[in-house]
């Protein structure tokens, strides 16, 4: 029911979304936990609520079926590569109360791979995304330890001929995400940028260890007194 979420269509009370992001989860979930009985009673009574996404999660497994969208999976990097047609019209996807435009629907994506790092490429248009499972300690398997996007960003900075910025999310986030801001298209091939992405995420130092938290207390002293 990610379209709660949406302020433009959510039937939440407006004045929920009035506060900052971090305020306005408590509120969501209240809300939200009244209303479950009555969605588990008759889904259907909801359907503008989730018939956008669930269409569009559809689509998307057609694609895939189909072979307009491919995946190739690189086992060593945790990593799958998502090859997607240029001319597939984006949509909106919600995950984690935040918008994102995509062609395919992440859900889609997940359904057809395991790997925790996912790299999808467009034409020369890419994206990193680290999936939520790396930002938990998952009991069912372990996920390749999250590396800092920002770093990667840093590096691509330096040979990117597109007048773009690559920008890197904190891995902290939920699902952080690497991505080309200001331009439509890399200057980077796609077999380089796929060359350059597996060879930072084979010697990139962990920046996020679910598995050892909360930190040591001699690392905790150690970011006081820097």
């Amino acid at each position: 029911m990610e379209t709660c979420a949406d302020p433009a269509a959510s039937p939440l009370p407006r004045e929920v979304f009035n506060a900052c992001q971090a305020r306005r989860v408590a509120p969501l979930y209240r809300d939200m936990l009244q209303r479950l009985p009555r969605f588990l009673e008759d889904l259907s009574a909801a359907r503008q609520l989730w018939q956008d996404q669930d269409r569009h999660l559809e689509q998307s497994l057609e694609l895939i079926s189909a072979g307009q969208v491919t995946i190739d999976e690189y086992p060593a990097a945790d990593l799958a590569v998502v090859h997607i047609q240029a001319d597939l019209k984006p949509l909106t996807a919600r995950r984690y109360l935040q918008p994102e435009r995509a062609p395919i629907h992440p859900f889609a994506i997940h359904q057809h791979t395991r790997c925790s790092r996912l790299l999808r490429i467009e034409n020369q248009r890419y994206s990193l995304q680290f999936r939520y499972e790396g930002w938990v300690q998952l009991a069912s398997r372990r996920p390749a330890l999250r590396v800092s996007l920002e770093d990667f960003a840093a590096q691509l900075n330096e040979i990117e001929t597109a007048p773009g910025t690559w920008c890197g999310e904190a891995t902290t986030e939920v699902s952080p995400r690497l991505y080309l801001d200001g331009a439509d298209a890399s200057g980077i091939s796609p077999a380089r940028f796929l060359e350059l992405c597996l060879s930072y995420l084979a010697v990139a130092p962990v920046a996020w260890d679910p598995y050892d938290w909360p930190p040591a207390a001699d690392q905790v002293e150690l970011k006081a007194s820097a």
